[in-house]
This record gives C-alpha cells, structure tokens and sequence, in this order.
C-alpha cells in the first residue's frame, strides 16, 4: 500500500516578492518616522539657594484708583519714588492714589520669610489669602506715614507652603511725594531683598 505525501502548498515567488516589499516600505516608514521625531528637551543645571531663594513664577499687576477712575498695570517691581506732582504711570493722572498690588509666588518648598515695606506719606496694607497679614507682636501689619517721615512695616517669620501663594498689599498715597518699597526676608538669609518678579509679567488686558 503505497503512502500518499501531503504537500504543504506554499506561496508562489511573486507572493513572497509582493510581502517583502510591503515589509521594506512599512521599514522605510517607519525609519523616517522615527528620525523626524523632534530632540527631547534640554534643561540647564539648576542652582537652588538654601530655603527656596529663588521664587520660580512670581508675577504681579497693580490696581491704581485715582480721582475715581481705575487702571490695571502689569508692574517689574513692587515699588514707586514719585517727587511732588509726579505720577505712578505714565498714563494716570496725578494726585492723591489707591495702588493694589496682587502678587502671586510659586515656590518649589516650604520657605519660612517675613514680608515688610518701607514707605513714606503713604498708608499700607498686607491681606494674604484673604486676610490680613499681622506682625510678630500680633497686630494687623496696616501703618500710616505722615509727611516728611517714613516707616518699617514687618511681619513676623511666616510659613509659604510649596506651591502657589497669593496675597496684595494695599497702598493709600495720599502726600506730595510719597515712596513704598515692598520687600521679603528669608530666614536663612536674614537680610531683606526686593520681592523678585521673574519671568514674562500677564498682560491683565489680555492681549
């Protein structure tokens, strides 16, 4: 009894020719994919100072109320010297004038800083998160310059939680030339520094 063979039946030349083309041009895609991806992003070594220095995204505007009309103004530093006569910006009239700073920080840990300002003629007001800082002797951080004098404000060592923090100080100018100068101290430093604005400030106009 003669055995019969099972021929497998294979594909023909022209099949496998046809399937080894598709898998060199699925190839060739997929290498030309892969080189046009672009370069991962590269980062500069970062230098953190000691009890976080350096806010990463402080950024601030100022709401200035003057003989009954309000204007929002994105501001570099927390700060004005005005001589008598002279203006808080360009484009605001003179006079007696209510400035409301609103600052908010990012910071990458949990920094321990007192907030002050030096200022004349002017009365001043910290509020943060909605309620007003007080000093380290307990009383609302809220004084009043008078004329041809000048003032401290200080509150006592604060906790700044990692993250985003908020607060304005509120400044009521009322003299011929009044000055405010607002200003943080950090505990591990111990000398007072400007409040820093770093990077691009918002545009509260929105364009």
């Amino acid at each position: 009894m003669k055995t019969r063979r099972i021929r497998r039946r294979r594909g023909s030349a022209a099949q496998w020719w046809i399937m080894s083309i598709g898998i060199a041009i699925t190839a060739c895609g997929v290498y030309f994919w892969v080189r046009n991806l672009p370069d991962p992003p590269r980062f500069s070594p970062l230098t953190l100072e000691p009890g976080a220095a350096i806010m990463r995204t402080p950024k601030a505007t100022v709401e200035i109320t003057v003989a009954g009309r309000t204007f929002v103004r994105p501001v570099s530093a927390i700060e004005f010297d005005l001589v008598e006569g002279e203006s808080i910006a360009a484009d605001v009239p003179g006079g007696a004038f209510k400035a409301v700073y609103q600052v908010a920080i990012d910071l990458p840990e949990v920094t321990f800083a007192s907030l002050g300002a030096d200022f004349r003629d002017c009365r001043v007001r910290f509020v943060l998160d909605g309620e007003e800082i007080r000093s380290s002797t307990g009383e609302i951080l809220t004084k009043y310059s008078g004329i041809e004098t000048g003032l401290e404000i200080e509150s006592g060592s604060m906790v700044f939680p990692a993250g985003r923090s908020e607060f304005e100080i509120e400044v009521e100018a009322s003299g011929a030339a009044p000055s405010f100068k607002a200003w943080w101290r950090l505990d591990s430093d111990g000398s007072k520094s400007p409040l820093p604005i770093l990077g691009d400030v918002p545009d509260p106009s929105g364009s």
